[in-house]
């Protein structure tokens, strides 16, 4: 059982003859895509193609990318992209319930919560209405996502979103392939979890102008390492490319999902961890709140887009339309600590007691309701040479509607309207419109044949209208329409050192707008009189590439610019702090090809972020450090990779130092295994064997505090345990 005390425990190299013409080597014809080398037989493999993750030679910023390769034999089809990029430098993330079992609770990147970054996938920012969150588990499949890119800064000035200030993670999706292909695979695991998905490859079709399908089936089903948090969940992955002309392309893609879970809501005391087990969360007692029948998720999202690529006029066009939604049924209790042990004597919407008489004092209460939400928007790009560079411009726009509905019920009866609440027993109902456009413009400058400058410029406008019958923070009607706006500078020079090599230094400013709270709070005025955040990004950094070595390393400073937080002054929600936080660090990451098929893996950074006053940011990692050894000669394949997530401090009612905790820094260990059989037999191409093996210590230490019981008790998550997977998969 976990101890508590103070301290709880585009990557490119130009082809040789644009180096002889002394060409840069980022817009020399002929490039050569050293992560996507297809590596068979006994061919000795690259850093490039080994590396879990590596810079880019063409970046401006700190970027960490992640191949298909590794992704393939590292990740389970039921991971998310949150277990694909903990491995990347500056990341933090653990799921309790184990990797692909439910949705990230604490991901970071540089001490920047979800939340303060964007996530986009194929190009396409995709957040949660409320406060720019991500649901890891609500979209895309490991076995979909082609590539990720963790960037560690706002970009450029094309780089689009809500939360350009924190980074982006970039997912993108897999490409049809050019030959017909059928890959079904299954895996089978700890905590009762098996996972079937094929993918289906039409391959180039001449009878429909070359066009190219890909279809990809996924089904995931896990009891889930925390007692009764069960998860099913299916995918639907959808993806058509058509050439229309030597100049013109066509892309459509689509994905539905679906996925009902059982989840507490708040994790669990040290008594509990101390009478169940280090992953008691949900039981199977009716009378109980911790009852799973009464705590459990269903949603359905989809997410599609139309992409159209052309060029006209020596112009590069790049339109994409599209559209995601996310409809979300919430049924959960009050307290499933169970500290109160039942309803206990109280009214959850008003916090009184009832009589001992009342019939419903020993009921389980609770609350059933829905986040729905849409949106629809547009991203038009346009390039062309003009002059020693290339001009960029374009715009973004994205309106997303949101009804959220949460009401009070009485689960012993059926789950009815609980007649004991307040506000005819809701506690919210409100409509949400959030609309973003963001024009910008940039110039990629080459005053020499090495030497690019970006200068660049975006101007965003986010706006948030919020009306309804129940407001969340004091019950009377809502109605309230903000906006927020700002200028966004960027300028990177990147010089290429050698086709291989290349040098960064960036000045770029972030933006994000205020959360939901202080707009629908009954102080409307004070939503007003809060600034949207920012922060001012400086960084210098570079990358070396060679067959044997990938190497990169970057220093970065950047002043969080009005770091306020929210905290709830009974009805009204009150932004405090309003001054600024510093972070700096350093970054290196490297991948070492020492032969015979041995190659070595390692990154560490070191991550300071603190408050004005010294003290260090809540939630934010001190550093991280990765490292590991990878076999592959083409048909074995394996990684043995360690990954170390630094102190923390975190927020509590009872923590020895003033409410908080010292969150002991945590290692977790995972061993990756496939062999891979070259045609076994006739039809098929080859038959693939994997072991995954996660967490190889059973390393079960708190690293999260996570609310608390309706009686102030500090709750906690660990984590999940040692856990395997055993998978097979073939193409024919």
């Amino acid at each position: 059982m976990p101890r508590v005390t103070k301290r709880l425990t585009k990557i490119r190299v130009a082809a040789t003859a644009a180096a002889l013409l002394g060409l840069p080597a980022a817009h020399a014809a002929g490039e050569v895509q050293l992560e996507n080398i297809v590596v068979t037989g006994d061919k000795p493999a690259t850093a490039p193609y080994e590396a879990p993750t590596q810079g880019s030679l063409d970046a401006g910023e700190p970027q960490s990318v992640i191949n298909q390769h590794f992704i393939e034999n590292n990740a389970t089809p039921a991971a998310n992209y949150t277990d694909v990029i903990n491995i990347a430098p500056s990341v933090a993330d653990t799921t309790p319930n184990g990797k692909g079992n439910a949705e990230s609770l604490n991901l970071s990147i540089r001490g920047f919560q979800d939340g303060q970054f964007n996530v986009t996938f194929d190009g396409i920012p995709w957040n949660d209405s409320n406060d720019f969150t991500h649901h890891s588990t609500s979209y895309f499949t490991a076995d979909t996502i082609g590539k990720v890119t963790v960037d560690r800064g706002p970009g450029t000035a094309a780089q689009i979103g809500n939360a350009t200030f924190g980074g982006t993670v970039a997912l993108q999706s897999k490409d049809p392939l050019a030959t017909h292909n059928v890959s079904p695979s299954m895996s089978l695991g700890s905590f009762h979890s098996n996972d079937y998905s094929v993918q289906i490859d039409t391959g180039t079709l001449p009878q429909a102008g070359d066009g190219r399908a890909q279809l990809t089936l996924t089904s995931i089903n896990t009891d889930g390492a925390m007692t009764n948090n069960s998860l099913e969940r299916k995918n639907v992955f959808f993806k058509y490319v058509q050439p229309v002309s030597a100049d013109t392309t066509v892309t459509a893609v689509a994905i539905y999902n679906t996925l009902h879970q059982n989840v507490s809501q708040f994790g669990a005391t040290l008594a509990q961890m101390a009478q169940y087990g280090a992953h008691y969360s949900l039981n199977t007692v009716p009378s109980s709140d911790a009852y799973y029948g009464y705590n459990f998720d269903d949603l359905h999202t989809d997410f599609e887009y139309l992409d159209l690529k052309t060029r006209w006029n020596g112009v590069r066009l790049d339109n994409k339309v599209y559209t995601y939604a996310y409809y979300h049924k919430i049924n959960e209790t009050n307290d499933p600590s169970l500290s109160l042990g039942s309803k206990g004597l109280y009214d959850a919407a008003n916090g009184n007691a009832l009589a001992a008489g009342d019939p419903t004092a020993n009921d389980v209460a609770g609350q059933k309701g829905y986040n729905n939400y849409r949106s629809v928007g547009d991203i038009l790009r346009a390039e062309g040479e003009v002059g020693p560079g290339t001009l960029r411009g374009g715009i973004w726009y994205d309106y997303q509607w949101n009804d959220r509905v949460l009401y009070d019920v009485d689960w012993t009866l059926g789950g009815i309207l609980d007649p004991n609440g307040d506000y005819n027993g809701y506690q919210r109902y409100f409509h949400d419109g959030l609309s973003s456009i963001d024009p910008f413009i940039e110039y990629e400058y080459r005053p020499t044949e090495a030497l690019t400058l970006t200068p660049g410029l975006r101007y965003s406008s986010f706006g948030r209208k919020i009306d309804g019958p129940v407001n969340p923070t004091g019950g009377a009607p809502v109605s309230t329409n903000n906006t927020w706006n700002g200028l966004q500078p960027s300028f990177y020079a990147l010089y290429r050192l050698a086709p291989n090599a290349s040098v960064y230094a960036q000045y770029a400013r972030g933006f994000l707008a205020p959360k939901d709270k202080l707009a629908y709070q009954p102080n409307q005025t004070a939503a007003k009189l809060i600034d949207a955040q920012h922060t001012t990004n400086l960084q210098v950094g570079g990358t070396w590439k060679a067959d044997n070595l990938t190497v990169s390393a970057d220093v970065y400073h950047i002043k969080f610019d009005n770091f306020f937080t929210y905290a709830s002054h009974g009805a009204a929600v009150v932004a405090t702090g309003g001054g600024s936080a510093i972070f700096k660090g350093a970054e290196l990451e490297a991948t070492l090809v020492v032969g015979a098929g041995f190659s070595l893996y390692g990154n560490y950074t070191n991550n300071k972020q603190t408050y004005a006053d010294g003290t260090q940011v809540q939630y934010a990692p001190d550093g991280t450090y990765a490292a590991g050894v990878i076999y592959d000669d083409g048909r074995l394949y394996g990684s043995l990779l360690a990954k170390h997530i630094g102190t923390t401090v975190q927020a509590g009612n009872n923590g020895p130092d003033g409410g908080n905790y010292d969150i002991s820094g945590y290692t977790t260990t995972d061993l990756s295994l496939a062999y891979t059989f070259k045609e076994p037999a006739a039809g098929f191409k080859d038959i693939k064997v994997r072991l995954n093996v996660s967490n190889l210590s059973n390393n079960e230490s708190i690293y999260y505090v996570y609310g608390a019981t309706l009686s102030g008790t500090d709750m906690f998550m660990t984590l999940p345990g040692r856990a395997y997977s055993l998978g097979l998969s073939a193409d024919f």
